[in-house]
């Protein structure tokens, strides 16, 4: 397993309060803390769960849950990173805070009951939504639920828009050409509906 001397953990301070995580300075901590992140055992975007075994590293983003943008100061925060893909990351998320309950200068950002999602270094995930993949003709069929009405399992499950992710995977499994960003808000809540009564 991987593990930070420390001097990396002082650059890193460093780096959080005058450089930043684009700062040529930290090329090398930040492949660190990608191995790091992959050797813990993580194969899965940390918000939609999809797997990213065999993926190649630049398809699969170093994910900083308070955006660098706006809290500098975790930026190379353990706590504050994981790994995600990129629909996750680039395409929904990007520098949103909209999930974090806390202040920007929070003295203590890193519990729990500070997130609307489900952090994924803070919770179980297992414990506020489960997903499940079924193969159907040599294609993968994805269901998530929230589990015991959870607020963070709802509140992931509409920020990510997972329900994209079903129903792409229902498409597909049928060879349906992918429409869904195109279908009308009515249509698309039909699809959503008829998808949690399976």
């Amino acid at each position: 397993m991987i593990e930070f001397t420390q001097e990396e953990l002082s650059l890193m301070d460093r780096l959080s309060v005058v450089g930043g995580w684009d700062d040529p300075a930290a090329t090398d901590i930040r492949r660190k803390i990608t191995r790091y992140l992959r050797e813990k055992g993580i194969a899965f975007c940390c918000y939609c769960r999809v797997s990213m075994h065999g993926w190649h590293n630049w398809t699969i983003d170093p994910e900083h849950v308070l955006p660098k943008s706006i809290y500098p100061k975790q930026t190379f925060k353990l706590m504050n990173l994981n790994i995600a893909c990129k629909r996750c990351n680039m395409g929904i998320k990007r520098a949103d805070d909209s999930f974090f309950l806390g202040t920007r200068d929070c003295a203590e950002p890193f519990k729990s009951e500070l997130y609307k999602i489900i952090h994924p270094n803070l919770d179980e995930p297992n414990d506020h939504l489960h997903v499940k993949i079924e193969q159907s003709n040599n294609t993968y069929i994805r269901k998530y639920w929230v589990i015991n009405n959870s607020a963070k399992g709802k509140e992931t499950y509409e920020y990510f828009r997972l329900s994209e992710l079903e129903i792409q995977s229902v498409d597909v499994a049928q060879e349906l050409p992918s429409v869904t960003p195109d279908l009308p808000a009515a249509v698309a809540d039909d699809l959503n509906a008829a998808l949690k009564q399976q």
